[in-house]
């Protein structure tokens, strides 16, 4: 963990508050800064989901692309064994430990990525239509709503999509090492939203 008055986000560099809003007529995008992330492998036992949950709060969702909510809390399962918890900036510092002795003498990894991820949010009546030109999930509400994430290839990325609400409003998790390109490829893919229907 990076002393806090030298730490940088992955975006930093792009200067985004002094940038022109990166928004098509309803599409907006933000930077979720710093916040905590655990990656969780395990089989999916009822006495390993039940000690997460003695220590998260909630127990990590069973079915691929479940959502599990606990008191500022996120598990995104995205895969049969793996999990993303994503927690308020720090709070990962003591929960990682806490889940490690909570775990102990089980196959489980318990590791803390939160350097390794950045989290843009797009939003409004037009986020969905810009998803949609770079990815190939069906991302219409009968399909993926409130409550789903899923992993898939976005543009020329990779990202861990979860749609947070009706607005829409999604979260994306993306390696650190492609948020310029996909802060930058989201810009463009709004900015040429006008006119375009929406789902």
């Amino acid at each position: 963990m990076p002393e806090a008055y030298r730490r940088q986000g992955p975006l930093d560099h792009l200067h985004i508050a002094a940038r022109p809003p990166a928004t098509a007529v309803g599409a907006r995008l933000s930077e979720k800064r710093f916040l905590g992330k655990i990656n969780l492998r395990l089989e999916p036992e009822t006495d390993a989901l039940e000690a997460v949950r003695g220590v998260v709060g909630a127990a990590p969702p069973t079915a691929i692309g479940g959502v599990a909510l606990a008191e500022g809390r996120t598990i995104l399962c995205y895969g049969p064994n793996e999990w993303l918890l994503v927690v308020p900036p720090g709070a990962e510092r003591a929960l990682v430990p806490a889940l490690e002795a909570a775990l102990g003498g089980r196959h489980v990894a318990v590791t803390e990525v939160s350097e390794t991820l950045a989290v843009v949010n797009l939003s409004g009546p037009d986020a969905r239509g810009v998803l949609a030109k770079g990815c190939t999930l069906d991302l219409h509400p009968r399909v993926f709503g409130p409550g789903r994430c899923a992993r898939s290839g976005l543009a020329k990325a990779v990202a861990l999509i979860h749609q947070l609400d009706d607005e829409p409003s999604y979260d994306l998790y993306v390696d650190r090492t492609f948020a310029e390109y996909l802060w930058l490829w989201l810009e463009d893919a709004a900015s040429t939203m006008i006119g375009i229907g929406r789902i």
